[in-house]
């Protein structure tokens, strides 16, 4: 089979060295493409999208264990990001398939940030007017939007963020068969009819939970929490969201009232005026403080969603209590001890694993136990890969 691959509104970095941090959305899909390719080493994988691949080094190529059969559709572009070369770009995949004569099977893609038009001088609106897209979405969006409407083939979607459903590109005329993701939702798409027929219509994807939350495990091992020493009570680690995402700061400060618990990640500017909020930290300082930790809090990036923060915290021996926004569709089969509805019900349960270590060390232990061989080698989410392979082959058929 050939498989298109590749990332809406973004460019995926294989080259490790280049991530932002070790937790975080970045590795999400060259680690699951990597995954994916070595698992099924007679199917080729054309990378449709922008990635770094055409300029890594081969001897670095081989240091990341990059798969082969992994195809950079994008080898020997020269264009850079500046009007007229965008065009350019938009057709480049598509033309480099058709001069190697390949005929795409299906896709599976994963998710990003789109509007509603990516191809310059394209799709219309109402008035006769052309949408004119932002440079950004002609960069990482066009260019898969162009060869998904030239070949109509069928694909899934993959998204570990809730912000991008219902996807927004209304010049994508086929929509995904359905999306793998960390919630059960039915996501209602507007787009145009055909590449000539620019009336609106509407198509639902069948949005499900698949764990691609666990795609947090690839490529770790197993903490020894046993060599942590914790000796900080509570740590909580979140951004404060916004962007069609929740605002979690009026959320955190209804639970952390006036204690003195030390938060990270990215907020706006006036939150800083509370000596709590630490900012973002680089990821070796954040590893040293996950170690010390105990409890932590999580709240979803949106209502009801699985987040890997869940499975990060446990990974790191802390036991997560979780917003009563959080799972609230129980995909997680945690102890319900974990689920809390209030502020109080959160510090009184901190306080009695606090006074009863037994019921601490039980409580951790179970929590270590849910932490499966499955999760890091890849086994759970190549089966789930499977299963949305093996639905895509018989669209094909």
């Amino acid at each position: 089979m050939n498989i298109a691959i590749g990332k809406f509104g973004g460019t995926i970095t294989f080259d490790s060295n280049k991530w932002k941090s070790a937790i975080g959305g970045n590795r999400d899909a060259p680690l699951l493409y990597t995954l994916l390719a070595n698992r099924h080493p007679n199917d080729t994988f054309y990378m449709i999208g922008k990635s770094d691949l055409r300029n890594i080094k081969p001897e670095r190529k081989k240091e990341l264990n990059i798969p082969k059969n992994i195809i950079d559709c994008f080898e020997g572009f020269k264009g850079n990001n500046k009007k007229p070369r965008l065009k350019e770009h938009t057709v480049y995949a598509f033309n480099k398939l058709k001069e190697k004569n390949v005929k795409l099977d299906y896709g599976i893609l994963f998710l990003g940030p789109v509007s509603s038009a990516s191809i310059e001088h394209f799709l219309t609106k109402p008035s006769g007017e052309y949408y004119i897209p932002w440079e950004c979405f002609e960069m990482y969006v066009s260019n898969i939007v162009y060869i998904l409407n030239k070949t109509n083939i069928p694909y899934c979607t993959i998204t570990t963020d809730s912000r991008y459903t219902p996807f927004k590109e209304e010049d994508l005329v086929r929509r995904a068969e359905f999306t793998l993701s960390q919630y059960n939702i039915l996501s209602h798409e507007r787009h145009i009819k055909s590449e000539t027929d620019f009336t609106r219509v509407y198509t639902d994807v069948n949005v499900t939970y698949n764990n691609m939350e666990k795609i947090y495990f690839l490529n770790r091992k197993k903490h020894d929490i046993t060599k942590y020493n914790k000796d900080i009570d509570i740590t909580i680690i979140l951004n404060q969201g916004l962007n069609k995402a929740l605002d979690r700061g009026p959320l955190l400060k209804e639970y952390i009232k006036d204690n003195n618990i030390s938060i990270y990640g990215k907020w706006k500017k006036e939150y800083y005026e509370d000596n709590r909020f630490k900012g973002p930290k680089p990821f070796n300082e954040l590893h040293d403080i996950l170690e010390k930790t105990k409890y932590t809090l999580i709240i979803p990036i949106n209502k009801g969603w699985v987040t890997s923060k869940f499975w990060e915290m446990i990974d790191y021996g802390i036991i997560p209590f979780l917003h009563p926004y959080y799972d609230l569709q129980h995909h997680i089969k945690c102890p319900e001890f974990l689920r809390i509805n209030s502020p109080e019900e959160f510090y009184k349960k901190i306080n009695m694993l606090n006074n009863n270590p037994d019921k601490y060390e039980i409580l951790l232990s179970h929590l270590q136990d849910m932490l499966l061989d499955e999760y890091y080698n890849g086994d759970l989410l190549n089966n789930e890969l499977n299963n949305a392979m093996k639905k895509l082959e018989k669209i094909c058929k």
